[in-house]
């Protein structure tokens, strides 16, 4: 019976690290931590911290210009942010687009779906962990 809660713990060690690493943390810490003082409390502890995965509109502005990140200059055809008033490459006068700001609210609003989700896993978790501890006692 010790050997299965150990398999259990460290499995659990493991699905909190997963976790952390998906909310941009750095996921073998927040492992060792879940082994060191349980998965349950680190779960926990995962839950109340903020998430930190920068958003992936933020990193595909970043990366590369594209139709979903960056609007067509028209006079030269090259990429420019949506919110730019004058053309970088061309110099010529842009109105900003409006859409833009739709698209970043309904990114804010997967990012609060998200936190919702991450918070629902956590409570699962516990959830699960308390199940176990009254099966196995």
């Amino acid at each position: 019976m010790g050997m299965g809660l150990g398999f259990f713990w460290f499995g659990f060690a493991i699905a909190v690290g997963v976790w952390a690493s998906n909310r941009g943390r750095f996921g073998f810490g927040w492992f060792i931590l879940a082994v060191i003082i349980s998965p349950l409390l680190a779960a926990i502890f995962l839950a109340v911290t903020k998430n930190k995965a920068v958003p992936v509109l933020v990193i595909a502005q970043q990366q590369n210009p594209n139709e979903q990140t960056h609007v067509r200059c028209p006079q030269c055809a090259e990429f420019v942010l949506p919110e730019a008033l004058k053309c970088k490459h061309c110099g010529a006068e842009l109105t900003p687009d409006t859409g833009f700001e739709q698209r970043k609210i309904q990114q804010m609003q997967a990012n609060d779906d998200e936190d919702s989700k991450n918070l629902l896993i956590g409570l699962g978790f516990i959830v699960a962990l308390i199940v176990l501890a009254n099966w196995l006692s």
